[in-house]
């Protein structure tokens, strides 16, 4: 009788719910598995740390095909699901990351992981969906792949008629250099001559909600009449207390005008105090200066004159702040069209995925820009130091080349061009170490965590939303974050953060991807494990479906680029 009780699943102990998952930012909890491996604290005594776990893209693997088209497979692990309050269901590989070995995670193994709320599921009850999970994939000839359920969080990452005629206009001018040898300063700002320019990737918010921030994704142009839009998503400016129907800009009444600022109050907010603190560093320094015996007074009186330089521009930076203090001369647009949030079926290429439709599409206003609105291009503020960090993303993910990306030096963007296709997102390209295994790394900029690279996973995910007592299952593009540089390349840092609501996703040809719209994690601890975009193809299908055929405003690629590694 003893010998029977071996076999009998036992709950996991407190050590291994907590630490199971040790490595993921969102440190999320772990209620069942259906792998009966014990579990084991995982210590690397050569450096004295805990080995983390890591989540990969799945690349190649049988589960691919059958997963990625609304099959009975996944129709059959869904209803498996009946009853538990899942929230997102993704394929990706799980595993520890070995420190010294050129293992590739590729080896890791491929794991169906199931998110559900907090406390909202007993391991009795988690297990034997696990275990139905595990065995409905064995039916389907996948033997290798075990289901794992945690605890997680779903994410959506949002955070006047017009602007007077004098209000400041975004701009499309050149990064200007200054003397002063203040790095910090000269980095401060370039983030004002950023957030104040008409470029992608930075801060927007409604003007009742000034607050509530998200990020421009992408300008479009309506091909019937050569109208310029801006892509943004809708829940970044219609919050949970709004009701859930179509919003169709009325011109006859001016009061459900919905007005978009940028940048939203918190952005700017912390821009003027870092420029603040700017300031005052010029004079702090001033003063650390004067009291250096070891100088003489004309090595002082040049270091002086050196920090002395950098206040005009400093000064000046504070002041196109101050300039647009008020919220009417932020405003760069209105809501043209938004439609209630929910799902659609949507046909591109040869494959049918029904996928959230979250997107709002706005009427910029001539009069906000500096640039005549058909000559706006759909650029990317890129850093010199963050086309570096783009370097380091291809070595830690074992690329051994790349693409061309063609920045554009003076102006400190990236130029978009192109589109990749759905299907490419589902496939991938030969981009990765091995050529038959498909990968994709891609960018984007967010006006909370900025620019950041990430590994596109090409196994769909499902997420799960209930909405006015409505449940909605959408299809959607998994995207993890990036590996850091040097020896603690064991985990992933979050991709994204709140306010990145509808950044837009591009790979290494500077192809437009999709739009950022969610994340699962957990915001107590700030951690997003996973980042959730849709499709731009799809979504462009989708506007088409309401009346707006729309194409990607495309410009010209700059000379210079980045290069290509041999």
């Amino acid at each position: 009788m003893a010998a029977d009780t071996i076999n009998i699943p036992q709950p996991p102990r407190e050590e291994e719910q907590l630490g199971y998952y040790y490595g993921l930012p969102s440190r999320p909890k772990l209620v069942a598995r259906s792998s009966t491996d014990p579990y084991k604290y995982n210590f690397d005594f050569s450096t004295q740390y805990p080995v983390g776990k890591l989540l990969s893209s799945v690349r190649q693997h049988p589960i691919a095909d059958l997963w990625n088209t609304d099959g009975p497979l996944r129709r059959e692990i869904v209803l498996a699901l009946d009853g538990i309050q899942w929230t997102v269901i993704d394929v990706l590989r799980l595993g520890y990351q070995p420190r010294m070995t050129e293992e590739l995670q590729l080896n890791h193994p491929v794991t169906l992981l199931i998110s559900v709320k907090k406390d909202s599921t007993p391991w009795e009850q988690g297990h034997s969906v696990v275990v139905r999970c595990h065995e409905i994939l064995q039916n389907y000839g996948i033997s290798d792949v075990h289901c794992e359920m945690k605890e997680s969080h779903t994410i959506r990452l949002a955070s006047p008629p017009a602007a007077p005629l004098s209000a400041p206009k975004l701009h499309s001018e050149y990064a200007q250099t200054y003397p002063g040898r203040s790095t910090t300063c000269e980095v401060e700002c370039e983030k004002i001559h950023a957030v104040l320019s008409a470029y992608l990737g930075h801060s927007i918010a409604t003007f009742d909600q000034p607050t509530r921030e998200g990020t421009k994704c992408l300008y479009l142009r309506r091909k019937d009449t050569g109208q310029v839009l801006l892509l943004i998503c809708r829940h970044a400016l219609f919050n949970g207390t709004s009701a859930n129907e179509d919003y169709i800009y009325d011109e006859s009444n001016a009061e459900s005008m919905v007005t978009i600022l940028q940048p939203g109050d918190d952005t700017l907010a912390r821009r003027k105090k870092d420029i603040a603190l700017c300031i005052k560093c010029v004079d702090f320094h001033i003063e650390s200066i004067k009291r250096l015996d070891e100088l003489t007074q004309d090595e002082k009186k040049a270091r002086i004159a050196e920090e002395l330089a950098t206040l005009p521009r400093l000064e000046a930076a504070a002041g196109r702040l101050e300039d647009v203090s008020p919220p009417a001369t932020r405003i760069i647009g209105h809501v043209l069209f938004s439609p209630k949030f929910g799902t659609s079926t949507r046909t591109t290429g040869q494959s049918s995925s029904q996928r959230v439709r979250d997107w709002a599409l706005i009427e910029l206003h001539p009069g906000k820009h500096a640039s005549p609105l058909e000559e706006l291009e759909n650029e990317v503020s890129v850093t010199e130091k963050e086309r570096l960090n783009l370097l380091c993303a291809h070595e830690v993910e074992g690329f051994t080349f790349h693409r061309h990306l063609s920045f554009h030096y003076l102006r400190n963007t990236l130029p978009l061009v192109g589109m990749v296709s759905e299907a490419e997102t589902k496939g991938g390209e030969h981009e990765s170490r091995l050529p038959e295994e498909p990968a994709i790394l891609v960018g984007k900029r967010g006006q909370r965590s900025k620019l950041t690279y990430g590994l596109a996973n090409n196994v769909t995910s499902l997420m799960r939303e209930v909405v006015d007592n409505i449940e909605f299952v959408s299809e959607e593009w998994c995207i993890l974050g990036p590996k850091p540089c040097g020896w603690m390349t064991d985990r992933r840092h979050c991709f994204c953060g709140l306010g990145d609501s509808g950044s837009c996703i591009w790979d290494l040809q500077s192809r437009v991807g999709g739009m950022l719209t969610s994340a699962s994690g957990d915001p107590t601890y700030g951690g997003i494990d996973t980042a959730y975009a849709t499709p731009m193809e799809w979504l462009l299908e989708d506007m088409r479906a309401y009346g707006y055929d729309v194409e990607i405003l495309d410009g010209e690629r700059p000379d210079s680029d980045i290069g290509q590694a041999d």
